[in-house]
């Protein structure tokens, strides 16, 4: 159901051309009907060499025994040996048999299945889901991860897991599948899980849906598996050794990667439950870092400079905002940049994670170094055959101006006509409305604040101001045609907000250049970073903000 790049052009009108792209038919009432068939293959249209062989038998740990209570685990009469029938009772759950040469194929539906427990939602942000379920249970190995993936077809269904000890109550089932969940809003879509079992032992898997009325049918579930790649966990992340120029990475987050840290959110408001992949390497402190990740699929990204490994360590880093950890999120096909400048020189870990198990895929992570000027006042630029060797990142191009509206715009888009003076300027896309990069989208609580700033599309230097001046002011000329109250712009000076433009204000299209001016007396002596924040979300994107004419003066 539905209900629920930076390209810096040096020197000469050039025209830039960038291209950045981002990424319930309810079934009728009837009998209940189920057919269970197990297959030991996988479909001969479907790939099968990249699976590993199922666990010999040799490697299944034997009965677990209990008593059939109300209220406690699942009962062992519907052992993983016996087929028996669908279940919509987590006291007594169907039994499975994985497949010993490949993987486990099973059909069912949940046509006329009851609703248990309307609550649950297993901290997935899409949950509960009050629909009529099904329970499955099946015997796992220690030291392999499974691939656990539903395909619904035209209804949209929910997928979650938990330990068979698990009592059989709302709050328990609850609380035990918290990182074994996934759900995707929409029909047509593979829910996909992954369990990596310390202890040999039974689990239960259910298949339900977030609406009784709407979404229910038939499905395929699939069980694969299959051994992490090493630097699944934090404890081995890959170590990378930056060089000179940019040093790149690619990898995989789809290939038997299961969740180590399922609370995981970096201080924002949706936690990382998919799966991550872990690198490490060393960094200078002062010295900024250019980290660029282009993915297949929406990633979460972050820094930390914890080696503990533990998540509430991780969480504290990558909340910090820029202290001792950072986090920015990326739109699937569209590459995002972070800047970051460590405090001081260490090891730091960096992960690729996602929101969902089901949301996984291959990357390409860019780091290198960000070369910030470091100017001497009085300065003055116009940007004419020269960019001013400024820092940049994400959105912010540098060259003469010729905007074309694309498919990003929004059709009352006001750009300029020309730069303030000459023919050439800084501007968040020179031929293009600047591009909805999310920035900020998994931020905390507030509204109209930049609590993610350092994954914000940032123009910076860094100047130098005479001691023996008395006051300094930095002027800009300046053109802001941005989708308030969600995108804004603002300048921060050592990265302290100065001017925020339209925060927070309703949207008026612009109709001229305006001067602005923030005052840097209180830096006198000082070496400063200036840096010009642009920040923009999903929704409508407008012309953008652009730069002209930047000036430091002053005097005694």
């Amino acid at each position: 159901m539905d209900a629920r790049a930076s390209a810096v052009l040096l020197g000469g009108c050039l025209s830039v051309s960038l291209c950045c792209c981002s990424d319930g038919v309810p079934g009728g009432w009837g009998s209940p009907e189920a057919s269970v068939d197990v297959a030991p293959s996988l479909p001969d249209s479907a790939p099968s060499t990249d699976l590993l062989s199922g666990l010999p038998e040799a490697d299944l740990p034997g009965d677990v025994g209990s008593t059939d209570v109300e209220g406690e685990g699942p009962s062992p009469d519907a052992g993983p040996t016996d087929a028996g029938a669908p279940s919509a009772s987590c006291a007594s759950p169907q039994g499975l048999t994985l497949a010993p040469g490949g993987p486990t194929v099973l059909s069912g539906d949940t046509t006329g299945a009851a609703d248990e427990y309307p609550g649950v939602s297993c901290g997935n942000v899409n949950g509960p889901w009050p629909g009529g379920q099904l329970y499955y249970r099946v015997r796992l190995a220690a030291g392999m991860v499974y691939r656990i993936s539903l395909v619904t077809g035209s209804w949209d269904g929910a997928l979650y897991a938990f330990p068979a000890a698990t009592a059989c109550s709302g709050a328990s089932v609850d609380a035990a599948c918290t990182g074994y969940s996934s759900d995707q809003v929409g029909n047509n879509v593979t829910e996909s899980l992954f369990i990596a079992p310390a202890t040999a032992g039974d689990w239960v898997i259910a298949v339900d849906s977030w609406s009784a009325p709407y979404d229910y049918g038939p499905f395929t579930l699939t069980i694969e598996t299959g051994t992490p790649p090493l630097n699944a966990s934090c404890a081995n992340a890959q170590a990378l050794a930056l060089g000179p120029g940019t040093t790149t990475v690619q990898g995989d987050t789809s290939a038997f990667v299961p969740n180590e840290h399922p609370t995981l959110s970096c201080g924002g408001k949706t936690p990382y439950t998919g799966p991550q992949l872990y690198y490490k390497l060393p960094l200078v402190g002062g010295t900024t870092y250019r980290f660029k990740l282009t993915a297949d699929f929406l990633a979460f990204f972050y820094l930390f400079t914890s080696a503990t490994c533990i998540e509430a360590d991780i969480e504290a880093d990558c909340a910090s905002d820029g202290a001792s950890g950072d986090t920015m999120w990326a739109a699937a096909q569209t590459p995002l940049e972070l800047a970051f400048s460590p405090k001081k020189s260490g090891t730091y870990h960096l992960a690729v994670d996602s929101w969902s198990p089901s949301v996984s895929g291959a990357f390409t992570l860019d780091v290198s170094e960000l070369v910030v000027p470091t100017l001497c006042a009085p300065l003055s630029f116009n940007f004419e055959g020269d960019c001013g060797g400024l820092a940049a990142t994400n959105d912010w191009e540098c060259g003469c101006f010729a905007f074309q509206a694309g498919a990003s715009c929004d059709p009352a888009a006001a750009p300029p006509k020309a730069a303030h003076s000459g023919t050439a300027m800084w501007g968040t896309r020179l031929n293009d409305c600047y591009a909805p990069l999310g920035n900020n989208v998994n931020g905390g609580p507030s509204g109209c604040c930049n609590e993610l700033p350092n994954d914000d599309s940032v123009l910076r230097f860094r100047v130098k101001i005479p001691a023996g001046w008395i006051s300094a002011t930095l002027s800009y000329w300046s053109w802001e045609d941005l989708h308030t109250p969600y995108d804004w712009a603002e300048v921060r000076v050592d990265g302290i907000p100065v001017s925020s433009t339209q925060l927070c204000g309703p949207y008026a299209a612009p109709t001229a250049w305006v001067k602005r001016t923030v005052d840097l007396s209180a830096q006198v002596g000082q070496t400063v970073e200036i840096a010009f924040h642009m920040l923009a979300s999903l929704g409508t994107g407008y012309a953008g903000w652009y730069i002209d004419d930047v000036s430091v003066t002053g005097g005694p």
